[in-house]
């Protein structure tokens, strides 16, 4: 069966949207705006001699071990990917491949670009339809996101007396449960027959009701198996495994500073990184790093200048890996889309006959 490489069915129509390109262009002139601002501040505002003294104190062999972990992160994720996806172990290495892709470019690009990116990098090495990839790839990441959520809840629960408020709590919560109700939805998206989904659809231009029902076939392959209990335990396993290998490493940095503190404060300092990353900023969430690690160290008495210079290593730990691995992985596969050539290519494709996907 050939599977088709034309991402004209699955991808937003927004990618040749004159208006859409003028809202992504200012979102990311707004999130390099927000980073100088957060940048500004914590400068204002730090003790450079205690700054330098924290920095003066890193010792190699946590950091070492620390990198092996978000290397083992990494690798956990795209196994994760690979599963939800439904392909066989023989595309292992490739979906490893894809991964470093998609976060090699999300550290040099604004907007989370690496997300498209590693979809087309697992298209073209494997053939995977885009629509299937492009599905995994948002299970994946909501999987990032609900666990993402257990672990505020747990950062709230520990620091109640420092965050008790029950708003935040109740945001929290329903936030979940939202998230929980569309992901149930996602997942009985293929139950609804051509005929049901065309009624439900009918209110939309001509352009998105004549591809839905396309988009609906590809991504039902993702869809359906999620709706194994085997499958999805499996899921959740390796999400969890992911989340703590992510925490482990924050820790070792710790460790390298030579600050004895639990693996609970190197969470809290997840939470707040992660939920930071939420916000737009440049390639690399400089400002977010320094931010999110003062307002979360802080809860642990550790001073602003302190918390500055453990942010610099890990953030230095984080974009030295993706971008030396990163690197290496887009060489070796003769992978390279500047966002112009991407576009490109996708558009290209949209002119292109449609090949039988089926």
């Amino acid at each position: 069966m050939k599977h088709s490489t034309t991402v004209s069915n699955i991808v937003p129509l927004w990618l040749d949207s004159g208006s859409d390109v003028a809202l992504r262009y200012w979102l990311s002139i707004i999130g390099l705006l927000i980073s100088v601002a957060l940048v500004a501040i914590v400068l204002s505002r730090l003790n450079w001699d205690v700054f330098w003294m924290t920095l003066r104190g890193v010792t190699a062999t946590s950091l070492v071990l620390a990198g092996l972990a978000l290397v083992g992160s990494l690798t956990i994720r795209a196994t994760r990917w690979r599963l939800i996806t439904v392909c066989g172990n023989g595309q292992h290495l490739n979906f490893q491949r894809a991964t470093w892709i998609g976060y090699f470019a999300n550290t040099i690009l604004p907007l989370r670009a690496g997300e498209f990116m590693r979809v087309l990098a697992i298209n073209r090495m494997t053939g995977v339809p885009v629509a299937q990839a492009l599905t995994g790839a948002v299970v994946d990441r909501v999987s990032d996101v609900l666990m993402l959520g257990v672990s505020l809840i747990a950062v709230i629960a520990i620091h109640s007396r420092l965050l008790d408020n029950v708003s935040v709590n109740s945001t929290i919560i329903s936030a979940m449960v939202i998230a929980g109700l569309a992901f149930l939805g996602f997942v009985s998206w293929r139950r609804l027959g051509r005929s049901v989904l065309a009624r439900w659809v009918a209110w939309l231009p001509n352009r998105f009701r004549e591809k839905m029902p396309r988009w609906h076939d590809q991504s039902g392959l993702v869809v359906g198996r999620l709706r194994e209990p085997g499958r999805v335990a499996v899921i959740a396993a390796l999400t969890l495994l992911a989340v703590v290998t992510d925490y482990a490493a924050i820790w070792l940095v710790m460790q390298s500073l030579d600050w004895r503190m639990s693996l609970m404060a190197a969470v809290t300092v997840g939470v707040f990184l992660n939920t930071g990353m939420l916000l737009p900023a440049a390639p690399g969430y400089l400002g977010i790093y320094q931010v999110a690690c003062v307002f979360a160290l802080g809860l642990y008495g550790v001073t602003e200048a302190e918390a500055v210079a453990y942010s610099v290593v890990l953030q230095l730990l984080v974009i030295s890996l993706l971008l030396v691995i990163g690197a290496g992985v887009v060489l070796s596969c003769s992978f390279w889309l500047t966002p112009a050539e991407a576009r490109r290519q996708i558009l290209v494709a949209a002119k292109a006959p449609e090949a039988n996907g089926s």
